[in-house]
């Protein structure tokens, strides 16, 4: 009996979560991942994401998040090293006081696109390593209800920009989420301020996808039980990871 309740507890006890993996986007290459058609709530949602940087400084426009649309929604850098989050263009964007050029580790970004919300301000929102980003440069929120093009039908990509403006993105990511419908906060995804990374304990919607970059034949693939895989045109694996 002592004997088969160790086995039980034994089998009871999960394996720790691991980060094994990143992906590893060469902006000299044009790498880049793209997905179609994943059609979700384009007024509601959570991006979050683990990068790090390889060349900063060189005014250069280095993208994590964006869309086939010139102008549209797009995560990303500037040319001045600032944190710029937007949807249509210019007219409504985020753009931090701050600059963000550490080359050494990673560090984690979330980004919420909430257009229904009634306060302006709350409207679009973004966390570095865990903190609120609240100091901008340009702080000017969309009209309530203004649509994103992120999980529309249009073509959504990691690590560039759009399909005429490319502005690739230039180091590491790993652990990326995209989920619909839903505003998590950093700690569905970190343990901390910076922290590390955890195990995403939360439910993933059927038009949410999540890549950990494990998968070296087909690293696009969706790890959320969705089968909404992206497309991987150049993008190579690496085992630099943050910790967890």
């Amino acid at each position: 009996m002592f004997s088969n309740n160790l086995l039980m507890a034994a089998a009871s006890i999960s394996e720790p979560f691991s980060v094994d993996n990143s992906g590893d986007f060469e902006r000299s290459e044009g790498d880049v991942m793209t997905i179609t058609g994943q059609s979700g709530n384009v007024d509601k949602w959570t991006c979050a994401l683990w990068a790090k940087r390889e060349s900063p400084g060189a005014g250069e426009w280095q993208t994590m998040l964006g869309s086939t649309v010139s102008g549209e929604n797009y995560a990303r850098f500037d040319n001045l090293d600032q944190l710029y989050f937007n949807n249509s263009g210019a007219n409504w964007r985020l753009v931090s006081n701050a600059t963000y050029t550490d080359t050494s580790a990673f560090h984690h970004y979330v980004f919420h696109y909430d257009s229904g919300n009634e306060t302006a301000g709350d409207r679009m929102r973004m966390w570095y390593d865990g903190t609120e980003v609240t100091s901008f440069r340009y702080d000017t929120n969309p009209t309530q209800d203004a649509n994103g093009i992120i999980f529309s039908s249009e073509v959504n990509s990691i690590g560039r920009d759009s399909a005429t403006n490319t502005h690739y993105f230039d180091g590491l990511i790993a652990e990326f989420y995209l989920i619909s419908d839903q505003l998590l906060d950093p700690s569905s995804f970190i343990d901390g301020t910076p922290g590390n990374a955890i195990e995403f304990q939360g439910t993933y919607g059927d038009k949410d996808s999540y890549l950990n970059f494990s998968n070296s034949s087909d690293l696009g693939e969706d790890q959320s039980g969705n089968g909404n895989d992206w497309t991987n045109s150049g993008v190579s694996q690496s085992d630099t990871v943050p910790s967890s």
